[in-house]
């Protein structure tokens, strides 16, 4: 349930929000003022499909752009943006561009409650409370948004998200949003959340599932028996392998095997070692600056 949030840490995340996307729109609004339409590296290809779902909706007769890789997750988002009269037009690349800003803006006020409820359930209050000297391991909700800024203002994601029209910032929205729907036990919310997030890009078929089994893992903390251990976190996972199945069958039957949209003979998976080595330096910086604080 959403009893576990008090009211300020929803006022947190809704201030966390509104901070991230002021500072998102802001770049985004000078940034084009500065570059125009000026289209960067793929966005020729996005922003073309951007265009088409906007002027002939959700089911386009235009063909798919066959240099574009993933699904039109961003588009449709675009288009709703658009719809609502949240984007100035979705015509030009500088206007798609706000796309991002307003994703930034969920993102964050969903990472507030995320982290605030991933550590508490990890740390839950003692009852009666014992009285320590020691600060005590809950998250405030000011720890919260400084985290949350910290990780949403960091500058490669900044560029992503402001002066880009790529699917990373709908994508990793989505993908979030599905982890706080699983936490709080709304599955079939879930897994739309978890469609979208494949909609948007196919290698989050993977990351919903493991949303899934860490949402599992943690619920099952408080247990000690094996067997209902495993029914807790099968209970979480088994919604989540539903859209990785669904996935794995687009891939199968209507793709050809490939897990690439279009441009497959581009796009062939390989093993990339070096990876992990700057996941490993960005993990370790982020730690650091955690313990820190």
């Amino acid at each position: 349930t959403w009893g576990v949030f008090s009211n300020n840490m929803y006022s947190s995340a809704l201030g966390t929000g509104l901070l991230t996307f002021a500072a998102h729109y802001f770049v985004t609004l000078h940034s084009s003022e500065i570059l125009g339409d000026e289209i960067y590296m793929d966005e020729v290809f996005h922003v073309k499909q951007a265009i088409v779902f906007c002027e002939e909706g959700v089911l386009p007769s235009t063909p798919y752009h066959p240099k574009l890789t993933t699904p039109p997750g961003t588009y449709i988002i675009s288009s709703m943006l658009a719809k609502m009269q949240l984007l100035p037009s979705c015509s030009h690349a500088s206007h798609l561009r706000f796309t991002g800003a307003f994703c930034s803006a969920v993102s964050a006020a969903v990472f507030v409650l995320l982290q605030c409820h991933f550590v508490n359930s990890i740390f839950p209050t003692p009852h009666p409370p014992i009285p320590t000297t020691s600060p005590p391991n809950h998250m405030s909700p000011l720890s919260a948004v400084l985290c949350a800024l910290r990780v949403h203002l960091s500058p490669v994601r900044f560029f992503y998200a402001s002066m880009l029209f790529y699917t990373d910032t709908p994508s990793t929205t989505l993908v979030l949003l599905t982890f706080l729907l699983c936490f709080q036990k709304f599955r079939f919310l879930s897994v739309l959340t978890g469609l979208l997030a494949v909609c948007c890009r196919q290698t989050n078929a993977v990351w919903v599932v493991f949303v899934a089994i860490i949402s599992g893992m943690i619920h099952s903390m408080p247990h000690r028996q094996f067997d209902t251990k495993l029914r807790i976190i099968l209970r979480a996972v088994i919604p989540q392998a539903v859209v990785a199945v669904l996935f794995a069958v687009w891939v199968v039957m209507f793709n050809d095997m490939n897990i690439a949209l279009g441009d497959s003979d581009n796009h062939i998976p390989t093993p990339h070692v070096i990876q992990i080595g700057y996941l490993a330096v960005y993990v370790a910086l982020q730690v650091s600056a955690a313990r820190i604080h």
